[in-house]
């Protein structure tokens, strides 16, 4: 097997990938700890796992702001999937039982968007104020927060609240 741990780090990483708090770094470390050999060699088995905690802990990196530890973090998880699969590594990671897709689509979901309010940008600027807003998203797949972040613009079930947001851009008084 590659690591004593699977159970419990797989659990925590599922939770993580539909929402849920950054797997623990000393839960990640145990994890590691238990994978035989020391890196991604001829023998692959434990590259996948040894690609997911790259990921996991660059997750928990960028989560409290270390953007350089994050981005070494994920060299780390790219160089052991360039050992394991050089020549499919897409194809090596769906067919992985370890989530390792799912991870990174969590990680590259933005929880926070910059939403234009489009029409507002000449009464914002002539009164000097933004011409957009920050919004906080779902940190997982659903429709709404999905279209948000594709469109930066607000979800089409939103229409009373941008209508509400122009006209009190549009009212001198405020």
């Amino acid at each position: 097997a590659c690591g004593g741990e699977d159970a419990g780090f797989l659990q925590a990483v599922e939770n993580m990938a539909i929402g849920g708090p950054a797997v623990p770094a000393a839960q990640t470390v145990r994890f590691l700890a238990g994978l035989e050999g020391d890196g991604c060699g001829k023998d692959t088995r434990c590259c996948a796992p040894r690609i997911l905690a790259a990921l996991v802990m660059a997750d928990a990196a960028a989560t409290r702001g270390a953007e350089e530890e994050a981005a070494e973090l994920l060299r780390v998880a790219q160089e052991a999937l360039t050992t394991a699969a050089p020549d499919q590594p897409l194809q090596y990671m769906l067919q992985s039982r370890w989530p390792i897709v799912d991870t990174m689509d969590r990680m590259f979901l933005k929880s926070t968007v910059d939403v234009r309010i489009d029409g507002f940008e000449d009464a914002a600027r002539a009164r000097s104020l933004p011409s957009s807003y920050r919004m906080r998203l779902f940190p997982q797949r659903e429709m709404a927060s999905d279209m948000v972040r594709y469109t930066q613009s607000p979800f089409c079930g939103m229409r009373p609240f941008v209508k509400l947001v122009d006209r009190v851009g549009r009212d001198e008084n405020c």
